[in-house]
């Protein structure tokens, strides 16, 4: 019996001891692919397909910078600072076709379906589209999430940055200035 009592004991001890409490967790789900661009897109679509991580937004009157949104703060002119929401407020530039159409008349603009994601307001689904004019390139998106994402003239785009304003380029800064990265 005491044999036996030893032998119950020595198993669970050797139980016990295999489980290691210090073992890392299970790796997250993989995430989702980015989307691809497709065939059809011009090249400024296909660098702006993806997920765009908002850093700021500032607004201008009259070319004076008069407020300043970040992830976390909202900072007046005078120096006034608020907390906000926005943290974690990002957009999907997608490479499908909006309303799974393709655009077949030259002087429209492909739409493609964006989500945008701001923690303070509801997220949102909708349509982006560029176009390219006299002043620049314009990226137009219809999809509303407060400070995080708007339609303006695209001033800085690379493969991790992408920044652009509302105002004609050139003209005295009126408007709003949105900076992300990926």
């Amino acid at each position: 019996m005491k044999k036996l009592i030893l032998s119950a004991l020595a198993c669970i001890a050797l139980v016990i001891s295999s489980c290691n409490q210090n073992s890392p967790a299970p790796a997250p789900a993989t995430p989702a692919p980015a989307p691809t661009p497709t065939s059809s897109m011009t090249a400024t679509e296909a660098l702006l397909v993806g997920d765009w991580i908002w850093d700021k937004t500032e607004t201008y009157q009259s070319g004076n910078l008069s407020v300043t949104n970040t992830p976390s703060t909202q900072i007046s002119a005078s120096g006034t600072t608020t907390t906000t929401l926005f943290a974690g407020s990002h957009m999907v530039l997608k490479s499908s076709f909006y309303n799974g159409t393709a655009t077949t008349n030259s002087l429209v603009p492909q739409n493609y379906n964006v989500d945008v994601y701001a923690p303070n307001y509801v997220s949102n689904s909708g349509f982006w589209s560029t176009s390219t004019i006299a002043n620049g390139t314009t990226l137009s998106i219809a999809a509303y999430a407060g400070a995080v994402c708007g339609s303006g003239y695209i001033i800085t785009l690379n493969a991790n940055t992408l920044i652009y304003h509302s105002w004609i380029p050139g003209q005295i800064a009126n408007g709003t200035k949105y900076y992300y990265h990926k």
